[in-house]
């Protein structure tokens, strides 16, 4: 990412733990904000407070 660019919001969302966190530190560290979702059982209702959902996949 450029520093022009618009920072990013990314959702991740992983089932395992060590995968997410890695995932996570490594988007962050190349400068996306990152949201990370709770466990499986929350994925299809969970949404962060305020959030409009622009895309999914």
């Amino acid at each position: 990412m450029t520093a022009s660019a618009a920072p990013s919001t990314i959702l991740l969302v992983e089932d395992d733990d060590a995968v997410r966190a890695f995932a996570a530190q490594a988007l962050r560290r190349a400068g996306y904000s990152v949201l990370e979702a709770p466990p499986p059982t929350w994925r299809w209702n969970w949404r962060p407070s305020g959030a409009r959902r622009s895309m999914a996949c």
